[in-house]
């Protein structure tokens, strides 16, 4: 059996970030995902709403949510606009940085 992955997604609510995000978890590697914040509904609901179009249930959000990390921030400020805390903590723990 391979190692568990961590892999930090950026653009996880697109199309193609989405589709990715779903594929690695299925493949059995948790996720880091930076999503931009909006004011009509939290990261956590954009990201179910976008992994839902491609088939992911309730069930499968209970069964993998402990492998998905959410940071809200955008690639177009320094650091992502996290903490460096997280800034420092992501540096330390990731095998891949996917760019959608």
């Amino acid at each position: 059996m391979k190692a568990e992955k961590a892999i930090f997604v950026t653009g996880a609510t697109g199309l193609v970030g989405g589709f990715w995000t779903l594929t690695v978890l299925r493949a059995g590697h948790s996720v880091r995902l930076l999503v931009r914040g909006r004011q009509n509904r939290s990261p956590q609901e954009r990201i179910q709403q976008v992994l839902g179009l491609f088939g992911f249930s309730p069930e499968e959000w209970s069964q993998f949510h402990s492998r998905i990390e959410i940071y809200e921030g955008d690639i177009a400020l320094p650091q992502f606009g996290l903490s460096d805390r997280d800034w420092q903590g992501l540096a330390h723990e990731l095998s891949c940085i996917y760019h959608a």
